[in-house]
């Protein structure tokens, strides 16, 4: 099991003629798809099954795994992603993805919040923030840095 940073690079790592690599889970699906090109922008087959063997033998185990050519994250409507700083893609590779592990990983990424574990079921870790003066922009920027460093299939909500 990893971040969505772990995956991509693990299938860049792996796969030599990749140059591209996206990691989305579909929550309405539950399937993790990894969208994938090489530097022409295309997939063949044997490489897409090869990748689809790695994945679910490293992947985690409770989810499906699914390959996609690049090109299909705009008919699939997968978000864009912003620029995430060095540091939190760094957390994002080294943290461990248990409870504990992900806690100390948001507290090296936002040393300046208190933060504290609130709930984790269904897939949701909800997270309790004390600083009620952020405002939407900033909490949004923290859910979306934090949503980096969790388990794929994990959704983050800050109450």
């Amino acid at each position: 099991m990893g971040t969505r940073i772990w995956y991509e690079i693990a299938i860049l790592n792996k796969f030599e003629e990749i140059r591209f690599s996206r990691m989305y889970y579909d929550k309405t699906n539950k399937v993790a798809v990894a969208y994938v090109a090489d530097s022409q922008g295309k997939l063949s087959s044997d490489l897409k099954t090869s990748i689809e063997e790695f994945l679910n033998e490293y992947g985690a185990a409770h989810l499906h795994h699914q390959v996609k050519e690049y090109s299909e994250m705009v008919h699939d409507r997968v978000p864009h992603l912003s620029d995430i700083p060095s540091e939190i893609r760094y957390i994002a590779l080294i943290g461990e993805l248990n409870q504990r592990g992900i806690m100390k990983s948001l507290e090296a990424a936002f040393p300046f919040l208190d933060m504290k574990l609130a709930n984790f079921q269904n897939g949701v870790l909800k997270i309790w923030i004390s600083q009620g003066n952020l405002s939407h922009a900033e909490t949004q920027l923290i859910k979306d840095y934090a949503q980096e460093l969790v388990p794929i299939s994990v959704e983050v909500d800050l109450i």
